[in-house]
């Protein structure tokens, strides 16, 4: 009887371990695929040609290519422009990615990125002989 008792609770501590494991490497799947997708479209969206002063638009198309690519059944995405300036070639964004575990619990990924775009500056400069 003994034996049995100690078998079934290292059953338990052995499948507890497993689960603990397999929710760590599902946080870190989900952080990594985050960061990814997140970077690639935010450096997708500076790389495009837009007019000036279509800052609104390219925040509505950059807020709906992300929830397009990151949303899923088990998530709820939240996603705030930090700052957009076209001009300049600047574009920051927080997207915050609350996922269902596998045990049922939420946790919260976030990630911030910034991506800067050098513009050809020498291209506006005319140069003039004498």
């Amino acid at each position: 009887m003994k034996n049995i008792i100690v078998g079934l609770i290292g059953i338990f501590i052995s499948l507890y371990t497993l689960l603990i494991g397999l929710n760590i490497l599902f946080v870190q799947t989900q952080k990594n695929e985050l960061e990814k997708q997140v970077s690639r479209i935010v450096k997708n969206t500076l790389e495009n040609e837009y007019q000036k002063g279509e800052d609104s638009f390219v925040e509505q198309m950059l807020v709906q290519e992300l929830v397009e690519v990151l949303s899923t059944e088990r998530s709820r995405l939240e996603i705030e422009v930090q700052g957009i300036d076209l001009e300049k070639g600047f574009l920051s964004v927080k997207v915050t990615k609350h996922v269902e575990m596998l045990n049922g619990r939420e946790k919260t990924i976030m990630v911030e990125k910034t991506a800067i775009m050098e513009r050809d500056y020498f291209s506006s400069i005319e140069f003039s002989s004498s």
